[in-house]
């Protein structure tokens, strides 16, 4: 018999971690100091982008990490529930069996990417200072329309495979 509390321990510490990720991804709103020698210092160096990239693309990244979290807990909680439970053959749909679930957990990943790739193809503004989330190396594997048709197309499969 397998035991079911590391899976358990996962989620649990990992709901907190992926919530605190998505809450991290929203720029905050710009505060305008009263303009003095230091607060222009101190404005300065909390605005830089990192690496050169837009305030934007960071936030995306981890906003997408947020989703990456959400299926590993999703997965963890998907073996918790199933480790000892057989096999079911007559009922469809989610919770009808691991295999369900399991498509659906990963199916929760894409969100991540897709809103990236959205926000991408749009020009999603974002930040104090309204960073678009545009490529900084021109078309990063196919360029964002084909990541947001791959993702879609995959998160769909998925759902599909979950909902059968």
């Amino acid at each position: 018999m397998h035991s079911k509390a590391p899976f358990l321990i996962h989620f649990l510490l990992a709901i907190p971690a992926t919530i605190n990720f998505y809450l991290l991804s929203r720029p905050p709103k710009a505060a305008t100091p009263a303009p003095s020698a230091s607060n222009e210092t101190s404005q300065v160096a909390s605005t830089a982008p990192l690496h050169g990239l837009p305030e934007a693309q960071i936030s995306a990244v981890i906003r997408n990490y947020s989703f990456s979290l959400l299926s590993s807990c999703l997965t963890a909680l998907t073996v918790y529930r199933w480790i000892d439970r057989p096999a079911s053959t007559t009922t469809t749909g989610l919770g009808s069996s691991i295999y369900n679930d399991l498509a659906a957990s990963l199916a929760a990943y894409h969100i991540g990417p897709i809103l990236r790739a959205l926000g991408r193809v749009f020009g999603s503004r974002a930040g104090a200072e309204g960073d678009r989330l545009v490529s900084t190396r021109g078309k990063d594997l196919g360029g964002p329309i084909l990541h947001l048709v791959l993702h879609v197309v995959v998160m769909g499969a998925l759902v599909r495979e979950a909902l059968r």
